[in-house]
């Protein structure tokens, strides 16, 4: 098997026209290459045979010896102590699952809570929003990329003003404009004709694509139908009778449009719109003087000689000669040399001419007088029209250059500015709100549905640093995700939460869950240095001297040393924001396989709801937001994209996942192969000969401690991890269609990793088959019972099974040989879990609980020694078996396992 992936790098369009960001800012994500690890002689294990039923005829469950004081009731699910972590995510996931499979979405519930419980409790790693690891990665992974992208966007942006200034330019001398006053109908109108022929010449030209079409949009989509409403609206203004009226008309109409007219015009206008009133109001000489003061200061010189010259030939000749104090002191009467002017000349000079004759005059000059003024004015402005639109388009370029170049200078803030948005809006979060990290190994739980339903959990009192691991991490994954595409929903919905409220929510668990991912396999930080990944090297060699590797997806698969997250892992809050965490190892360093099983599954089970080809929960949640929508300082064009990348999570996932699998064939393999003669050789070691019957049959796995293997097997974990490689295989079937470039694209030999990808599935298959051939066969004890522990000796001998048999090693035994039977469709295997199960009935059945226990027949115990897990993973081995089953041994499952599903559903209703 060959899992080796290599760096890549995806870019974007981000900032100002064509500027290109990475916002891949998962690029963490691998190419698979090949010849990254050792080549392995592909295994030839035996064939299963596919077309024999059963060989036990026995496994009665005996139903009639159940007293009616032994059904289950809710009152018999009790789990109280200190736990792994992973027993209760495990169990969060299963519960889930046989919801779905039962149709009773109440169990779902009691899953939905016991996650609850977790989340609300101080056991999860916090961290705020702006903290958390994607975040940082956003930021580092495409600080460099972006400092190029807007050095070569600020030459671009100051090279488009002289190519529009030209096209302006040559536009203005073709069009015809008007010369006489015409309408403001008409200016409007020679406005909408330039800008429509301005776009078609931009259309034509060499200004950058971007830029170009930031601008025709502009002009074609917002700015164009408003002219075209100005100048509807002002044909609607001419009806009105009254000048008042017209100009207040116009005015509201620009105002609407939100066509800024600068305080001068506004003066001006406001006059225009007080001096018609203010002639009607005219009663007497005083009042005459003051409004034909206004009209004076308020005309043009032509209007002046052509309408006041021609009322009062005087009084033009006098007011010709003063200034415009001058004229306000008159008008008021102040000094006295100006009082006598007034009196014995000018009011005078008004009552000879006749008040309510000037009135008259006033209103038809000021009517035709203000009208003529706008117009003429329009007309005026109309062949300047290019140079505004040159002055409106150099200031939106400048300010995208301003705004990019700032964007740059300070990149780390800009970018936490914009995820504080995003966390506002789509996670619903506040400032110092802490988004859930990473869970603690152990728990304390109290769940009990004696009295009234509860479900607690707390951190161990003990526990002095807070310790993490892989099957905390891996089965959290799982359980998280199993909830956010099939219960979350359901139970907000339950409880009247908004439809907002819920994709929040959802929201908010799939990005906990992303971080995880990138932390298990490191990225880029804020800073520019690699982060301290959680995986790191199992090689214990030199432990004491230097410190462990750490695992950098792009590239330490490329090397032979094999990189795992370990079991325990404490966490320290780092000394910056941008250092995300701080992870030490314990001393002795332990890589279990039930640990590697568990995150094996995480990262399966999260990219199973990110395969990029399908549609899944993620696209309505993380899928669906867009980087567009807050960045309102840049031009949406330009940062147009997923904020998420559904593909590139797919291959972040995939990749950490390929590392696991890569271990296999590594220096430090912990698959044992066992050859028909005992002998047993490690899988990265090639089979030893070519004699067909001394090449291996089985496999099984070790625990690493300080890259050590141990001498023991654990059947419990080599089912869990079966299963595992049958969650991958799942999630890789089609992944021919993936759009992610990282691995559909070829390398310099013209490899593509997908082409790999799908190679290793065949070589994974083949692995598959060897560990089912392992526990439906060496692993299964004279009376046809599961034996928990396989041994070797020192000089790698297989020495066989040993230990007391246990009702969870029953049930994983069965859901990974159904797992296999279903990866390779060999059908022996699921005849062996059939075989299983009536051992077990045989075995692990006891009437006085009226179900399975550990406990043997006769034993006083009471079904207080059930936990919620052991019930759970019976049920699915049973369930999941149950359509294979004769209709005699179904039909008894129903009637054993139905009491328990009523049980939980009662349970669920006492929840609240």
């Amino acid at each position: 098997m060959k899992f080796c992936y290599s760096s890549f790098s995806r870019t974007k369009n981000f900032g100002a026209p064509n500027v290109s960001f990475t916002v891949g800012c998962v690029a963490v994500v691998l190419s698979v290459l090949g010849g990254c690890s050792p080549d392995v002689v592909h295994r030839n294990f035996t064939e299963p045979k596919r077309d024999f039923g059963p060989s036990r005829t026995d496994g009665e469950l005996p139903l009639d010896e159940i007293k009616a004081s032994s059904v289950p009731l809710a009152s018999s699910i009790r789990w109280k102590g200190e736990i792994d972590t992973v027993a209760w995510n495990r169990t969060i996931d299963d519960l889930g699952w046989l919801s779905r499979k039962v149709s009773i979405p109440q169990i779902g519930k009691i899953a939905f809570s016991m996650r609850q419980a977790v989340v609300s409790s101080p056991n999860s790693w916090e961290n705020t929003f702006p903290s958390t690891a994607y975040v940082s990665a956003a930021i580092g992974e495409s600080r460099e990329d972006t400092k190029k992208a807007i050095e070569l966007g600020v030459v671009m942006l100051d090279a488009q003003p002289p190519i529009l200034e030209k096209i302006l330019l040559d536009r203005n001398q073709k069009h015809v404009w008007p010369t006489d006053p015409v309408s403001l109908v008409a200016s409007v109108e020679h406005i909408d004709m330039f800008l429509n022929e301005f776009v078609r010449e931009v259309e034509r030209s060499s200004v950058d694509k971007a830029v170009k079409k930031q601008l025709v949009d502009e002009l074609r989509i917002n700015f164009g139908p408003r002219v075209r409403r100005i100048r509807s609206q002002f044909a609607l203004a001419y009806n009105e009778k009254a000048t008042y009226d017209f100009v207040a008309k116009i005015r509201k109409v620009l105002k609407d449009e939100g066509v800024a007219l600068g305080a001068e015009v506004e003066q001006r206008l406001d006059l225009a719109e007080r001096l018609p009133r203010e002639v009607e109001r005219i009663q007497d000489s005083k009042t005459a003087l003051s409004v034909l003061v206004d009209f004076w200061l308020a005309a043009s010189p032509e209007t002046r000689i052509e309408k006041f010259k021609t009322l009062a030939p005087e009084l033009y000749d006098f007011f010709q000669d003063q200034s415009a104090s001058d004229l306000q002191c008159i008008r008021v009467g102040c000094g006295f040399i100006t009082r006598i002017k007034r009196a014995l000349f000018i009011l005078p000079e008004i009552e000879s001419y006749g008040v309510e004759s000037l009135k008259k005059q006033l209103a038809e000059a000021a009517d035709q007088s203000i009208r003529l003024e706008l117009e003429s004015e329009a007309v005026k402005f109309l062949p300047t029209l290019h140079k505004e639109i040159l002055v409106q388009i150099s200031e939106e370029l400048s300010r995208q250059k301003d705004n990019i170049s700032k964007i740059s200078s300070d990149y780390g803030t800009y970018m936490r500015l914009v995820f504080g948005r995003v966390a506002v809006a789509k996670f619903g979060l506040k400032e110092n709100d802490v988004v859930a990290g990473l869970e603690t190994n152990r728990i304390r739980v109290n769940l009990d549905f004696s009295k009234s339903g509860s479900i607690e959990v707390k951190r161990l009192l003990n526990q002095d640093s807070f310790q993490t691991g892989a099957a905390a991490i891996g089965s959290g994954i799982s359980a998280a995700i199993e909830l956010h595409d099939f219960h979350v929903e359901n139970e907000l919905t339950a409880k009247s939460v908004g439809a907002s409220r819920i994709r929040q929510t959802l929201s908010r668990i799939f990005f906990e869950q992303l971080n995880k991912v990138l932390m298990i396999g490191g990225f880029k930080t804020e800073s520019s240095t690699a982060f301290d990944s959680l995986a790191i090297g199992i090689d214990g060699a030199n432990r004491t001297t230097r410190k462990p590797t750490r695992m950098n997806l792009r590239t330490s698969l490329l090397s032979n040393e094999s990189f795992a997250v370990p079991d325990v892992l404490s966490l320290s809050k780092p000394s910056r924001q941008d250092l995300i965490l701080g992870s030490l190892p314990s001393k002795v360093i332990s890589m279990s396989v039930a640990g590697q099983a568990e995150m094996l599954r995480g990262l399966s089970r999260i990219a199973m709801s990110l395969r990029d080809w399908e549609v899944t929960a993620f696209d309505r949640t993380l899928g669906s937001i867009n980087l567009a929508d807050f960045v309102p300082d840049l031009p949406r064009s330009a940062v147009d994209q997923q904020l998420f990348p559904k593909d590139l999570f797919f291959a972040a996932a995939i990749g950490n996942a390929g590392a696991i699998l890569q271990n296999i064939t590594k220096n430090y393999s912990a698959v044992g192969l066992i050859e028909p003669t005992r002998n047993m050789h490690w899988a990265n070691e090639s089979d030893p000969e070519k004699d067909p019957t001394k090449q291996a049959i089985m496999a099984t796995m070790f625990d690493l401690v300080d890259g050590v293997r141990a001498t023991n097997a654990k059947t419990y974990d080599v089912a869990h991890f079966l299963s595992a490689l049958v969650d991958f295989l799942r999630v890789t079937d089609g992944i021919e269609k993936t759009r992610a470039e990282v691995l559909t694209a070829a390398d310099k030999n013209g490899v593509r990793p997908i082409d790999q990808i799908i190679s290793a599935r065949q070589d994974l298959k083949l692995l598959v088959m060897a560990m089912a051939n392992f526990l439906s066969s060496e692993a299964v004890g004279k009376n046809g019972i599961i034996l928990p522990i396989f041994s070797r000796s020192s000089k790698g001998q297989a020495l066989g099974m040993s230990g007391e048999p246990r009702l969870a090693d029953q049930a994983a035994v069965i859901r990974a040989l159904l797992d296999a039977s279903e990866a390779i469709s060999a059908g022996i295997y699921r005849t062996a879990a059939l075989d299983l199960m009536s051992a077990t009935n045989t075995a692990f059945f006891d009437p006085s609980l009226a179900f399975y226990s550990d406990y043997v027949k006769g034993n006083a115990q009471n079904r207080d020694g059930l936990s919620l897990e052991g019930i759970a993973s019976i049920l699915i081995a049973g369930e999941r078996l149950s359509p294979w089953m004769s209709k005699t041994r179904s039909a008894q499952w129903t009637r054993a396992s139905r009491p328990w599903h009523n049980a939980l559903r009662d349970g669920a209703a006492l929840l609240p």
